[in-house]
C-alpha cells in the first residue's frame, strides 16, 4: 500500500512557499506606495487571480491531458519558473513605480510578471496532487480532500514563521534566497510524487458518488467562497486602518481564513457544525461596530472582529465542503472555489473603491453572511427568506460610519483611503483619513492659524521652531502635510516644503483651500509636493533645509520606510550642518524611539526623546537642541539598544509594539454599558 506522507509533505511545503511569498511581496511593495493598506488588498487580488489561473491549469490538465502527459506538462512548467527566481528581484523595479498617478496598473502588471509564475505553480499544486492521489489506489484515495488539511497546515506554519522568524531576522534579499532554496526542494518532491502516480494504472480511480454537478450547485460553491474572501479583504482593511499597516496584521486574518478551511475539510467537521453556525450568527450581530470612539478600544474590537470573521468563514466554508463532489470532479470544485475567492477579492480591492465613497463592503459582507446563515439553517418555511433579508438589511443599517461632524464639505476615496472634511455649527473644520481625525482648524475665528495639541506652541516641535525662528528662521521640509498646521510657524524669507502622498489631501489643502494654514503662512515660498516623500525628496537641493519633520501616519503607525537608516541618510543629505530630524511619535501601538535612536547610536548621532516619547529628535550636533535641553521633558536617549537597526531591506515592526493595558478597553465597555 502506498504511503500518502510524501503527498502530504509536498502539499505542506507548496503551501508554505505560497503563503510566505505573499507577506514577503507585500513588504517589498509597502514602502513604494507610502505604506497604504491598499497595497495589501491589491496584492490579495493578484494572488487570488493567479490562484484562479492555477486551478484553471489543473482543470485543463486533468480533463484533457492523459495522466503521464499531465506530469510532463507540469514538470516543464515547474522548471520554467526557475527563470523568474528569486522573487526578491521585484526590488529592482520598485524605483520605477509611478509617483503621482494611479499606481494600480503598475502594481498589478509587475506583480503578475515577477511574482505570478512562482505563485502560479505553487497554487496549482494542491488540487493537482490531490487529483493524482485519487488515482494511486490508496485506501483514502476515494476522498482526497483531507489532504487539504496538510496544505493548510503548511500555510499556517509559513504565516506564523514569517513575522517572528523571517521578517525579524532576515532582510528581503536573504528571504528571497531562502524561498528559492525551498522551491528547489519543492520541485524535487513534486517530481517524486509524479513518479509514484505515473506508475499507477489510470483505471484505478474512485467511482463517482454523484452525477455531474449541476449549475446551481456550482454557483453555490462560488458564492460560499466569495463571501469569506470578501470578508478576508474587508477585515484586513478594517484592522489595518484601525491599528496599523504591517504584515503582522495582514497575516492574522489570513491565518483565521486558513483555520476555517482546516475545520471545514476536517473529517469531524459535522460534529462542530451547529456550534460554529450559532457562534457565527451571534457574532454577526454588529453591536460593537456602532461606537463612534471605537478606535480607543482597539484591544476589545480586535478579538471581536476577528472572532466574527473566523466563525462566519468557518460556517460558510463548512457548508461549501459539505456539498463537495466526488474526487472525479475535484478540479472543478477547486476551480469554483478559486472563482469565488478571486471575485471576492476583486470586489473589495477593485470594485468597491469605485462604487462606494465609504468602506461599506466589509459590513455589507457581514450582512450577506448573516442572511445566508438564516436562509440555509433556519427552520424551513416561506417566511425564512423574508426574515433573512430583513435581518441582513437591519444589520447593514446598524453598521453606521463614524459621525464625523454636522456637515460634510469633502468626501473622496482613492487608493490611499478615504478623506473627509467636515464642519461643525461653530465653524471648526476637521480633516479625517479613514477613521482617524488628522487635523482641525477653527476656520471662523481670528486665531484660526494657531497650532494646537501635539503641534502647539508648548509642544516639543513648537518650542524648537520658536527657538529656531528667534535666531535664523529655518527652511523646513514636512513629510505628511495633513491640513498643513506646521505652516503657522513659517517666517518671512523661509522656504517650506510639504510632501504628501495622498492626492485627495493635496486637493483639500492646496486646490480647494478648505484649510488655510499653508496659504496664509508668512513663508516666502511654500510648496506642496505630491508623491512618496523619500522619492520626491531625492530631487530637492542638498544642504538646503535646517529641519525635516516626519509627521506621516497610516492609522496609528508611521510607514517603516520613513525611519530606516537610508531614510535618515537622505534627510541629513538634504539638511545643512546642525540639521535636525523630528519624528512625531504619537502612536497607540508602536514606540518609534527605539528605531530612530537605534540608528542614531549605530552612526554616532544624538537622539533625544520628549516627555513620553511624544517626539523624537535626531541630530549630528547636540547644540542644535539647546532650547529643549533646559526643559524637564527632555531626555537624552543613551540606553544601549540591542538588535539590528532598520534598513530598507530589514524592519521588525512587531519588535517595537507597546503591548498596551486593557484600561481603555474596559473604560469603553463601561461607557457603553452605562449609555442610555
Amino acid at each position: 500500500m502506498l504511503n500518502p506522507s510524501l503527498f502530504a509533505f509536498t502539499l505542506s511545503l507548496s503551501a508554505a512557499l505560497l503563503f510566505s511569498l505573499q507577506p514577503m511581496v507585500g513588504k517589498i511593495l509597502l514602502p513604494v506606495f507610502g505604506g497604504t493598506s491598499s497595497v495589501w488588498t491589491t496584492c490579495l487580488v493578484v494572488f487570488q487571480l493567479v490562484y484562479l489561473a492555477g486551478c484553471l491549469w489543473v482543470y485543463g490538465l486533468t480533463r484533457w491531458v492523459p495522466g503521464r502527459a499531465q506530469m510532463v506538462c507540469h514538470g516543464v512548467a515547474i522548471l520554467a519558473v526557475g527563470f523568474f527566481l528569486p522573487p526578491s528581484r521585484l526590488l529592482s523595479v520598485t524605483a520605477l513605480a509611478p509617483v503621482d498617478s494611479n499606481p494600480l496598473p503598475w502594481l498589478m502588471s509587475n506583480l503578475l510578471w515577477f511574482i505570478g509564475p512562482p505563485l502560479f505553480i505553487t497554487s496549482a499544486t494542491s488540487p493537482l496532487l490531490q487529483s493524482w492521489f485519487s488515482r494511486i489506489g490508496h485506501a483514502r484515495s476515494k476522498d482526497p480532500y483531507y489532504l487539504s488539511m496538510a496544505s493548510n497546515f503548511g500555510s499556517l506554519l509559513a504565516l506564523f514563521c514569517y513575522p517572528f522568524l523571517f521578517e525579524a531576522h532576515f532582510g528581503l534579499t536573504k528571504q528571497g534566497a531562502i524561498w528559492t532554496f525551498g522551491y528547489v526542494l519543492f520541485a524535487a518532491l513534486v517530481f517524486a510524487c509524479a513518479l509514484i502516480a505515473g506508475k499507477v494504472n489510470e483505471a484505478v480511480a474512485p467511482a463517482a458518488r454523484d452525477a455531474v454537478p449541476l449549475l446551481p450547485r456550482r454557483l453555490l460553491w462560488v458564492l460560499l467562497a466569495f463571501l469569506p474572501s470578501s470578508l478576508l479583504s474587508g477585515s484586513t482593511f478594517f484592522l489595518s486602518e484601525l491599528v496599523s499597516v504591517m504584515p503582522l496584521l495582514w497575516i492574522v486574518p489570513l491565518i483565521l481564513y486558513l483555520l476555517s478551511l482546516i475545520v471545514a475539510f476536517s473529517p469531524h467537521a459535522e460534529k462542530f457544525a451547529m456550534p460554529i453556525r450559532v457562534a457565527a450568527a451571534v457574532l454577526a450581530v454588529p453591536w460593537f461596530f456602532t461606537a463612534g470612539d471605537s478606535h480607543y478600544a482597539i484591544w476589545l474590537l480586535l478579538p471581536l472582529h476577528l472572532s466574527a470573521f473566523f466563525f462566519a468563514s468557518t460556517a460558510l466554508h463548512g457548508f461549501m465542503v459539505s456539498h463537495r463532489p466526488s474526487a472525479k470532479h475535484l478540479p472543478e470544485f477547486y476551480l469554483a472555489m478559486a472563482i469565488g475567492g478571486a471575485a471576492g477579492g476583486a470586489f473589495n480591492g477593485l470594485v468597491a473603491p469605485v462604487l462606494f465613497t465609504r468602506a461599506v463592503e466589509y459590513p455589507l459582507g457581514i450582512a450577506c453572511a448573516l442572511a445566508l446563515f438564516i436562509f440555509f439553517w433556519a427552520p424551513q418555511g416561506t417566511l425564512k427568506k423574508v426574515a433573512a433579508g430583513a435581518l441582513a438589511l437591519a444589520a447593514f443599517l446598524q453598521l453606521k460610519p463614524v459621525d464625523y461632524g454636522s456637515s460634510s464639505l469633502f468626501l473622496e476615496r482613492n487608493f490611499y483611503g478615504i478623506v473627509r472634511v467636515t464642519e461643525d455649527p461653530v465653524g471648526n473644520r476637521y480633516l479625517f483619513h479613514n477613521v482617524y481625525m488628522q487635523s482641525k482648524q477653527a476656520k471662523n475665528l481670528p486665531e484660526r492659524n494657531k497650532p494646537y495639541a501635539n503641534l502647539g506652541y508648548d509642544s516639543a516641535i513648537g518650542i524648537l521652531l520658536t527657538d529656531l525662528n528667534s535666531q535664523t528662521p529655518p527652511n523646513v521640509a514636512v513629510i505628511g502635510m495633513g491640513a498643513g498646521v506646521l505652516a503657522a510657524y513659517a517666517k518671512p524669507g523661509t522656504w517650506w516644503s510639504f510632501y504628501e502622498l495622498n492626492p485627495s489631501i493635496v486637493k483639500v489643502v492646496d486646490e480647494q483651500k478648505l484649510f488655510t494654514y499653508v496659504q496664509e503662512s508668512a513663508a516666502e515660498k511654500t510648496e506642496v509636493i505630491l508623491g512618496d516623500a523619500r522619492r520626491q525628496m531625492e530631487k530637492a537641493r542638498d544642504h538646503f533645509y535646517q529641519l525635516v519633520v516626519v509627521d506621516a501616519f497610516n492609522s496609528t503607525s508611521m510607514p517603516a520606510h520613513l525611519i530606516t537608516k537610508e531614510a535618515f541618510e537622505l534627510y541629513f543629505k538634504k539638511m545643512t550642518q546642525g540639521g535636525i530630524v523630528a519624528l512625531n511619535n504619537i502612536s497607540r501601538l508602536f514606540d518609534l524611539s527605539h528605531v530612530a535612536c537605534g540608528i542614531a547610536q549605530s552612526e554616532g548621532w544624538t537622539c533625544v526623546t520628549w516627555r513620553d516619547q511624544d517626539w523624537v529628535f535626531v541630530t549630528k550636533q547636540p547644540g542644535s537642541l539647546a532650547a529643549l535641553k533646559s526643559r524637564p521633558e527632555y531626555h537624552l536617549f543613551d540606553t544601549p539598544i540591542a538588535g539590528q537597526f532598520w534598513t530598507d531591506e530589514y524592519s521588525n515592526p512587531h519588535g517595537i509594539i507597546q503591548w498596551p493595558q486593557l484600561r481603555r478597553a474596559r473604560q469603553w465597555v463601561r461607557r457603553l454599558s452605562s449609555a442610555e
